[in-house]
């Protein structure tokens, strides 16, 4: 069975990734989980974003320019669980607009447990036996 994750457009369909949106706002209902897209849109030139550590987030640090995205439509993967956090890095478009976006990504819903077995494997090998029981009871 396949799963696709949910893809987000960071600050919404309208206006995309810009320094008018509050990300805290706009991340505080939604639910995040590994699998998930996030798409940064913006104008090239005037934006971009970095993934960043949370002392990097807090102090609006620039990583490097070769570790920007940079395409206008950049498309980020959520891969691991845990906190995740992007700035933009053009200009003081950070540490003035606060344009950054913290999330925290929760693990897929729906995998196997650590016992190796999904609760859906769980409920059908139940039915199973309910109806191997039944089928004996009834001959």
């Amino acid at each position: 069975m396949t799963t696709t994750g949910t893809e987000f457009m960071v600050g919404g369909d309208f206006l995309g990734w810009d320094i008018f949106t509050n990300y805290t706002d706009w991340a505080q209902d939604k639910v995040f989980h590994v699998g998930d897209k996030l798409v940064f849109s913006y104008i090239i030139s005037f934006h971009n974003v970095f993934t960043v550590n949370g002392s990097e987030f807090d102090n609006c640090t620039v990583p490097p320019i070769n570790e920007a995205l940079t395409s206008g439509y950049d498309i980020v993967t959520l891969t691991s669980p845990g906190p995740k956090w992007y700035i933009c890095g053009v200009d003081d478009h950070c540490s003035l607009f606060n344009q950054k976006l913290a999330i925290n990504v929760e693990k897929k819903l729906g995998k196997s447990s650590s016992h190796g077995t999904s609760a859906f494997m769980s409920g059908y090998l139940a039915l199973v036996s309910m109806v191997v029981a039944l089928a004996i009871v009834l001959v």
